[in-house]
């Protein structure tokens, strides 16, 4: 049983020591200092990405009521209060989605572009934006 513990002991040691360094601040004395990785934006996202520009003209209306929705796009489909979103494109969202859920469902190398216009949408039973895939 002893040696479990030193081993589980041993083991956090090990574990805790690989998040912090130690640098010598002076004659016999010591300080901690933890190291956060720097995340570069870069690395995660394109220049596609982080570009909020669409065209108003080309882009697609979809307009939340409450429960439902509405919109003239084939790529849009509305059952209920979940509106589904299954092509490449810009989609203006406005407007208030109770209990709903925007999803989508795109082929895998599409990249639609939502832009959410005063929008609010809540569910209680998932998660209001869910992306399939896309």
């Amino acid at each position: 049983m002893r040696n479990r513990w030193l081993s589980l002991l041993l083991c956090a040691v090990v574990c805790l020591s690989g998040c912090a360094q130690v640098t010598e601040t002076g004659e016999g004395t010591d300080t901690t200092t933890t190291t956060t990785p720097t995340i570069n934006e870069q690395d995660v996202f394109t220049d596609r990405d982080l570009n909020s520009d669409y065209d108003a003209v080309q882009a697609t209306y979809v307009t939340l009521t409450g429960t439902s929705a509405t919109c003239k796009s084939g790529a849009v489909q509305i059952s209920g209060s979940t509106v589904t979103i299954t092509d490449e494109g810009t989609y203006v969202l406005t407007g208030t989605l109770t209990n709903g859920r925007i999803v989508v469902e795109a082929d895998d190398n599409d990249k639609p572009h939502l832009v959410f216009h005063n929008v609010s949408v809540t569910s209680a039973t998932s998660a209001a934006l869910y992306i399939v895939e896309a």
